[in-house]
């Protein structure tokens, strides 16, 4: 997992593993300047990585907080840039960037953000309904847009990253793949699923699924009784467009 948390002046990828994706991370940054940083700094900065050990495990020896300064150039003016690493997990670190330079905080949110995209899985094919759901039995019904992949994983838990968004009577669902890395892993296997609840008055909407330049359309006709999704043009996305009866306002799932 390889994602951008940020505030003013900082910026940090979180869980990243400390192989190739960290490697490549701390490269794309080195691209981003004219000196200070190069493909030395980033591999001694890598090399360090993979001797740190999550806090809690037995064989650490104690809070490791390796911390990097940098007197860069960034856009043909002098900047500082500081690195930070903490051990997640075994394998895993989190990367912290600090600069007075908001606009090099900014353009390494970029280089984090194409980096994550690159450490996704890819998503082949998936599933689709739209369907009521109960999940406490005191709460009133909602109505959830559910999707599941084809694709069994080894680990229960797999999600589908993605991006959602309304505007009017239009719903544009974008895909950008699976996230791997430090998890619990049971002995079973099942898909990466991604949920989400939907608050709809009822009508009919129009529904994108974008992934990798990919779109599938559908519409959602809604009534207070039926949900049904209409397949316009699917190629990855295998639409349930069997009509769904709701529930009831103000109804509970029989216990």
């Amino acid at each position: 997992m390889l994602n951008a948390q940020s505030s003013r002046g900082t910026t940090a990828a979180h869980s990243v593993y400390w192989g190739e994706p960290l490697s490549n991370l701390l490269d794309g940054v080195a691209s981003l300047l004219q000196d200070g940083f190069r493909a030395e700094d980033s591999k001694r900065i890598s090399q360090t990585a993979l001797q740190l050990s999550p806090d809690d495990l037995p064989t650490s020896s104690g809070r490791q907080r390796p911390a990097f300064e940098h007197r860069v150039r960034f856009q043909n003016r002098p900047s500082d840039l500081n690195i930070g690493l903490v051990a997640v997990d075994i394998g895993y670190v989190d990367v912290r960037f600090q600069s007075s330079d908001t606009a090099l905080i900014s353009a390494i949110r970029g280089v984090i953000w194409k980096s994550y995209l690159a450490s996704l899985s890819p998503i082949e094919r998936v599933r689709l309904t739209v369907r009521d759901e109960i999940w406490i039995h005191d709460r009133p019904p909602t109505l959830v847009l559910a999707m599941e992949t084809v694709r069994q994983y080894g680990c229960l838990g797999f999600g589908i990253d993605h991006a959602f968004r309304q505007r009017g009577d239009t719903l544009h669902l974008e895909l950008f793949g699976i996230p791997s890395g430090p998890r619990a892993c049971p002995a079973m296997i099942g898909p990466a699923v991604l949920r989400r609840e939907l608050y709809l008055a009822p009508g009919r909407y129009a529904l994108t699924i974008d992934y990798r330049g990919t779109s599938d359309l559908f519409e959602l006709a809604l009534t207070d009784s039926s949900a049904a999704l209409i397949t316009e043009r699917g190629s990855f996305v295998d639409a349930d467009q069997r009509l769904r009866w709701r529930y009831p306002q103000r109804s509970f799932a029989p216990r």
